[in-house]
């Protein structure tokens, strides 16, 4: 690893989330399995006794399928989330076919996330991370009494496209009473779909194409800001 590169994340997490209006009531493991988007034995696992996240409701449903994948979903919203990047493939997989199974879901807008945990040598790495970030001798330092910390630092980027996009990238610490100091990136990567999709195509259909063309950006994004990070901090160690 070069001096200027950022460490392997502690922690590493990664979500799809859609936006539009969806049926919860129907995001049940039984219907997976119905619909061909389950693994040997992932039914099983996902509606036995130990399935503690197993919810349907009118306006909310959860469920695990698999040992990796979690799905949320309420009216406006669904969720998948994969605990680590070892279930990225599984999550792909399972975004892509509940669009194509429900081609006619009025998904608004799709959002790439990423959350990445990285933890620093030292105390006063810590703190001269928020420094490099949000820099505080000019301005917060003559108003604020001890010593003035970063909360949550957050920047929007908007890149036209195709496809537009905006990216939200957040840098915080990781609030421990005591050592490992840590701090997190949380990348969100979205899109919004237009209510009328040009060349005559759902809005599944750009739901879909926005994946396949930003999945590989979006989860790459984050590391690239933490070689930054570690990079400038490594150059400001006296």
């Amino acid at each position: 690893m070069s001096v200027n590169q950022a460490p392997n994340p502690e922690r590493e997490s990664l979500s799809v989330v859609f936006l539009g209006s969806f049926n919860p009531r129907i995001f049940h493991p039984v219907w997976f399995e119905r619909e061909g988007l389950t693994r040997p034995g992932e039914l099983a696992a996902g509606i036995s006794s130990d399935a503690t996240d197993l919810l349907v409701t009118p306006d909310l449903s959860r469920c695990e399928i698999g040992p990796e994948v979690s799905i949320e979903c309420l009216s406006n919203r669904l969720a998948l989330n994969a605990a680590t990047t070892l279930g990225e493939e599984r999550l792909r997989e399972l975004a892509t076919g509940i669009i194509l199974k429900l081609p006619h879901i009025p998904i608004s807008a799709v959002g790439l996330n990423s959350v990445l945990v990285y933890e620093v040598p030292n105390h006063d790495d810590w703190h001269r991370i928020g420094d490099i970030l949000a820099p505080k001798a000019e301005i917060w330092e003559p108003l604020m009494e001890g010593r003035p910390g970063m909360s949550v630092l957050r920047i929007e980027d908007f890149r036209p496209g195709p496809p537009p996009v905006r990216v939200w990238a957040t840098v915080e610490p990781v609030r421990e009473p005591h050592p490992p100091y840590r701090f997190q990136i949380h990348i969100n990567w979205h899109g919004d779909i237009q209510p009328e999709p040009p060349e005559g195509a759902s809005a599944t259909e750009m739901a879909s194409r926005f994946m396949v063309s930003e999945w590989d950006k979006a989860r790459d994004f984050g590391a690239k800001l933490a070689d930054k990070i570690f990079a400038v901090l490594h150059h400001s160690i006296p």
